[in-house]
């Protein structure tokens, strides 16, 4: 769909790979539950500081019908298809 898309296997990598990003990361796609020794929820506080407009989108399972998580993050319910996922980043980026 024209997005430039990072992938990291860790919160480590995912910090590392943002720190090194010359243009600005609008977006973050992460699980509440990572890898690597914090959540997605500490993914997000630490890249947001040097990119304070990130906004965020949380994949979990869960059987709410919010779409949106207390701090005002998006919440794509799991599993997802790539149709409801490209719903929700579009959403997301147009806030």
């Amino acid at each position: 769909q024209g997005y430039r898309v990072i992938e990291a296997d860790c919160a480590a990598t995912a910090l590392l790979l943002c720190e090194g990003q010359v243009s600005k990361i609008d977006l973050l796609l992460t699980e509440l539950g990572l890898p690597g020794g914090f959540s997605g929820r500490e993914l997000a506080e630490r890249i947001s500081q040097s990119t304070p407009s990130l906004r965020v989108i949380y994949a979990c399972k869960t059987d709410s019908t919010q779409d949106t998580d207390q701090d005002g993050s998006r919440l794509l319910a799991k599993p997802y298809n790539p149709a409801s996922l490209l719903h929700v980043v579009q959403n997301t980026l147009a806030s």
